[in-house]
């Protein structure tokens, strides 16, 4: 679930630097800048900037019965696609297994018991994912019929709207962060001036933290709290707005998270490039829109070209069977409970935390192989979430389609978000059923305060308070359907120190299994935090680790790089950082 990350590095990124331009931009905005429309869609836009695929050329070393090889990807998320798709288009047969019944939506997809679609979570699409914008033109598939267009967020508290965010694309492109500055001048008006100037210190430790890997190190072991109260960030602005602003971003509160992640979503999503902060959104379930048309393609693709590739739901991993370094097969148990064992020259594990403590517990030869995945598993904590949808019996006028919730009690600790589907899916009511309403999808993170509550208490807290709160005529507006899903234990958590703990995608004790996901680490590809993007490109390059020297291994498209001033106060703080080591004043200095 990553619906809530969208819109909180966009309200971030309008405090960073706003302060420190102040006095100027009063006197920009006198200027009237006309909007203009300089961004086209995105994959366009992206190559404009930046034509040179990257490739993993790190290889493992794969032997085969015969020159056919056979992996089985165990899961079925972005980062399982990924590798699905890589390995079949370099002649791999492959298996993609995952316990859920239908992860490419190959059988109509997921429905309540109405047949009104449903999604674990609302995704968004960042103007910075390259690789899948990319993906929907190979597919053939036209970018508008997949995603909205950009689309502007607002942020609520229980006084009403706090903030909103433009889509800064529709503006003339300027420097970051001025571009930023200027754009978001007039959207805050309720925080006291001095309390915005706190955040500017902030500005001085994002050019410092990736100066070396022994810095990046110290900022992940520190958290974000930490951090913000180094760089001077005032009491009401942690509390009022950056807390609820990373429950929906990073899913946590910033004392349970690494300042290094931190920084990363914030440059990533909102601080390096002005168009960053826009953000698109699926026309519709994402495994229906998206996924189904990638699977289709990759199995009659494999097909025509001789190579067997299957996605099979309902199929959970129960084991990943290792002899003499290297897996040889794995255990599986259907939906009937009934078990197979699965032999191939390659695993890919693209899970999350959860499920690869689960394969793990099962799996006694490959704990006992891999110190790496037995330390992620120890290690690394995971986050509850909660996803609800609500079909009302009127149409309301949503000032945004896309919107947070900020420190409203009812949310006891956790991070809420909540979409107005009837304005951004094609069929939120479902194909045999007559649009009657607003549809709305909120969504919970952090949420394990929330999850022992009974279904009632959750839809009563939506329709009575918070939605009410955003667009009061929720009040006059009656429940036709409703769905709630706790999803406990789902999500990564960044927290301090977790940058060790996290598994890289080659195991150098086990010579055929790799890992994909947006929680390896190793892979330099946009933030190294929550990532739709990241998951996707983390598969390939697992799969690019397979393939190695024997066949075509898939291309990745890069992220923009850093504008020049950005790179000059990079390379600044990494001169500053040589010499401070010269001298024996580092550890001082971090103290």
């Amino acid at each position: 679930m990553v619906s809530g990350r969208a819109m909180a590095a966009v309200f971030v990124a309008m405090f960073m630097f706003f302060c420190i331009l102040h006095d100027r931009i009063d006197a920009r905005r006198q200027l009237g800048l006309p909007g203009a429309k300089l961004h086209a869609r995105r994959s366009t836009a992206f190559k404009s900037y930046n034509q040179r695929p990257r490739r993993v050329e790190r290889s493992v070393n794969v032997h085969a019965s015969s020159d056919k090889r056979s992996a089985i990807v165990v899961g079925g998320g972005w980062g399982g696609f990924g590798a699905l798709k890589a390995l079949s288009e370099a002649g791999w047969d492959v298996q993609l297994l995952d316990a859920v019944p239908d992860p490419a939506a190959l059988n109509g997809g997921w429905k309540n018991k109405n047949g009104r679609p449903l999604e674990a979570g609302f995704k968004g699409f960042w103007y910075q994912y390259p690789n899948i914008f990319s993906l929907v033109d190979e597919l053939g598939l036209k970018q508008e019929e997949v995603f909205t267009p950009f689309t502007r967020s607002g942020l609520y508290t229980p006084k009403g709207l706090f903030t909103q965010a433009p889509i800064f694309s529709e503006f003339p492109r300027l420097p970051a962060p001025l571009g930023q500055a200027l754009y978001t001048a007039p959207l805050f008006t309720d925080l006291p001036l001095s309390d915005r100037l706190s955040i500017s210190g902030l500005l001085l430790e994002m050019t410092r933290y990736k100066a070396s890997p022994e810095t990046y190190e110290f900022y992940d072991k520190m958290t974000a709290a930490e951090l913000f109260r180094r760089c001077g960030i005032s009491d009401s602005l942690l509390s009022g707005f950056l807390r609820p602003i990373l429950l929906v971003g990073l899913f946590a509160p910033p004392e349970e998270l690494s300042a290094a992640v931190v920084m990363d979503m914030l440059l990533y999503y909102a601080i390096a490039h002005q168009a960053d902060f826009d953000v698109k959104w699926a026309r519709g379930p994402i495994s229906e829109k998206l996924i189904r048309p990638l699977a289709e393609s990759v199995i009659e693709k494999a097909s025509t070209n001789g190579v067997d590739a299957q996605v099979k739901g309902g199929t959970r991993v129960t084991e990943v069977i290792v002899e003499d370094g290297k897996a040889t097969s794995v255990r599986v148990q259907g939906m009937d409970g009934t078990e197979e064992v699965l032999k191939a020259d390659a695993v890919v594990l693209a899970v999350g935390v959860t499920g690869l403590k689960r394969i793990l517990a099962g799996s006694p030869s490959l704990a006992a192989a891999s110190p790496n995945l037995r330390k992620t598993a120890g290690s690394m904590q995971t986050i509850d979430v909660m996803a609800t949808r609500l079909w009302f019996d009127k149409p309301i006028q949503c000032q945004f389609p896309a919107n947070v919730f900020a420190n409203f009690p009812e949310l006891e600790g956790a991070g809420g978000t909540f979409f107005c589907l009837d304005k951004l899916h094609d069929d939120p009511w479902g194909k045999d059923d007559e649009p009657r309403g607003a549809v709305i999808a909120a969504d919970f993170y952090n949420a394990g305060n929330l999850l022992s509550l009974p279904d009632e208490e959750i839809i009563r807290r939506l329709t009575e308070v918070l939605l009410p709160a955003a667009v009061p005529e929720f009040k006059q507006a009656s429940l036709i359907d409703t769905w709630v899903q706790r999803f406990p234990q789902a999500v990564t958590k960044f927290s301090p120190g977790s940058a060790d703990s996290r598994p890289p995608q080659y195991l150098p004790e086990l010579t055929n299994v790799v890992v994909a996901g947006d929680l390896v680490k190793g892979l330099s590809h946009g933030s190294a935090g929550l990532s739709q993007e990241r998951a996707y490109v983390a598969g390939l390059a697992a799969a690019n680790l397979l393939i190695g020297d024997s066949g075509q291994k898939h291309s990745i498209e890069e992220v923009e790089e850093e504008e020049p001033q950005f790179r000059a106060m990079t390379e600044a703080a990494k001169t500053a950082e040589r010499i401070v080591d010269a001298v024996g004043l580092s550890s001082f200095l971090r103290q």
